[in-house]
């Protein structure tokens, strides 16, 4: 929780690692990532990427290979939270640091930290404060002026990474996501960094050919690194052991060493940027889906290279079929993470299950809810977005124990499909309240580290503005009759079907 004395962690190696003043920190960093997207203008995504590998040395030695990772993001605005991990080069330490303060600081200004989900994760002894190792660690800060310029606005939550077995840094991932999507997020909202540098003081040649092998490795999802090849090992064999790292394919986007920028070929230091995006239907990375789509210029192909975007902020529009798809899609999801020989269901063909969308996915047993997870806001076709909370709502809805094998036969299915947030202007509760259309509008609320959304579907409980109201705010853990200044709200409507209504296949 925020601590009653805020606190925040000075810059350190301002005016070392990259420039101590703001405007020429500013334009520095302008000047890398233009540079990156001119040099790979072919590379493009059609959502930002979950996970990035980036290094950390001075920026006169790797900012180009940085500003590589940071400028493949196609969307940074809808990012909202950072989970930093790195490793700790000064302090020897067992276990995962937090840096017991409430910002950070950098000439750009500060970064918040999300005090609460750091909180969370100390009540469940994963991680502790770790002051001594944070106060002159470089690994993190030097991320933190890129995520400024970048992304804008955005919470943070930053770990070294000492002594630490792989499972509990996946088990910290894991719970990172299953936090958010419990407030409302999904995990397109969230950018996960591994701060990491390769190979270190090895003659140029032999620097290449080691990084090289263990660029391959990360790109097969190898979590077995040494220190010797990257000295975010630790950081990066803990993710990919992680439940998302699993759904993702893993692309290097740029890999040099400081022979290449401002060093000598002596003793040189390895980067490598590197991407970690959902696995697409085709089985391609974002780089060769587009060296595809180049090479056949048919309006065909070039219309489903990337996912389309919803043609409105309204609901779309299903035919019964897509409704039976989606939702054989979501009993396959759950299936196969259960058993491996249930196979997936195919990626469809329908232009409308791949807009970029988001859902929430219910489950029922019984009649009673046994789970429900989803997302606010669309950053993937809506197909995945049905496999994705699916899982989780079978898995991860800490309100209940994991579904087993046993139970799916007894499950019912409904999915919720969001129309586009739309805000609502106002400014008092009272005049919040005369907007709320009640028994058709989905609402969402955010002041702060406080969020909370209730679908339509909730009105069937609560049958009045005041009282749907009433309980969102209690949800978003806001004390009765507060009504802060900040407060922001949303409207939405959705789609909403299941197995019961005769769609099961």
């Amino acid at each position: 929780m925020p601590s009653l004395h805020p606190t925040r962690r000075p810059a350190a190696v301002a005016g070392s690692f990259y420039p101590a003043q703001a405007e020429r920190l500013r334009a520095s960093i302008n000047e890398l990532l233009a540079s990156a997207k001119a040099r790979n203008k072919n590379y493009h995504f059609g959502a930002n990427p979950q996970a990035l590998i980036v290094p950390h040395a001075g920026y006169i030695y790797s900012g180009k290979t940085a500003a590589s990772a940071y400028a493949s993001l196609p969307s940074p605005h809808l990012i909202r939270r950072v989970l930093l991990l790195g490793p700790s080069h000064r302090v020897g330490f067992h276990g995962i640091a937090s840096p017991a303060c409430d910002s950070f600081e950098t000439p750009l200004g500060e970064v918040a930290i999300d005090t609460r989900t750091l909180y969370l994760l100390k009540q469940q002894q994963l991680v502790k404060d770790h002051r001594e190792a944070h106060r002159w660690e470089h690994c993190l800060e030097v991320q933190l002026p890129y995520l400024q310029e970048t992304l804008g606005h955005f919470e943070l939550i930053p770990l070294l990474i000492g002594d630490a077995p792989p499972q509990h840094i996946a088990q910290v991932v894991d719970d990172v996501i299953a936090e958010y999507q419990q407030q409302g997020f999904n995990t397109g909202e969230l950018l996960i960094i591994i701060s990491s540098d390769l190979s270190h003081y090895h003659e140029y040649q032999v620097a290449n050919q080691k990084d090289q092998r263990t660029s391959f490795a990360i790109c097969q999802h190898s979590h077995s690194l040494k220190g010797d090849e990257a000295c975010g090992c630790r950081a990066i064999n803990g993710f990919m052991m992680s439940q998302l790292a699993a759904n993702l394919t893993v692309e290097c986007i740029d890999l040099c060493n400081s022979g290449d920028t401002c060093g000598n070929k002596d003793r040189v230091v390895g980067y490598g940027a590197f991407t970690f995006t959902y696995k697409p239907a085709d089985g391609l990375t974002p780089s060769k889906r587009n060296s595809r789509a180049k090479a056949d210029t048919s309006q065909d192909t070039l219309r489903n290279t990337e996912p389309p975007l919803p043609d409105s902020d309204s609901e779309p529009l299903l035919a019964n079929e897509d409704k039976k798809i989606l939702l054989a899609t979501a009993r396959s999801a759950i299936g196969n993470r259960l058993n491996p020989d249930i196979g997936l269901i195919p990626a469809p063909d329908s232009l409308t299950l791949r807009e970029i969308r988001s859902c929430f996915v219910s489950l029922h047993k019984h009649g009673k809810l046994r789970g429900c997870m989803g997302a606010l806001r669309g950053y993937q076709p809506l197909y995945l977005d049905v496999i994705e909370h699916a899982q989780a709502a079978a898995f991860r809805d800490y309100r209940y124990h994991p579904v087993n094998e046993d139970e799916l036969i007894d499950l019912d299915i409904e999915i919720s499909i969001l129309s586009i947030e739309t805000p609502i202007q106002f400014s008092s509760e009272r005049q919040l309240l005369s907007q709320i259309n009640v028994g058709v509008d989905g609402l969402t609320i955010e002041t702060g580290s406080h969020h909370a959304t209730f679908l339509p579907s909730v009105w069937t409980q609560l049958h009045t503005a005041e009282e749907f109201l009433l309980h969102l705010k209690q949800k978003a853990g806001l004390t009765v009759g507060a009504w802060p200044t900040d407060i922001k709200a949303w409207r939405y409507s959705t789609v909403q079907f299941s197995e019961k209504e005769g769609l099961r296949s």
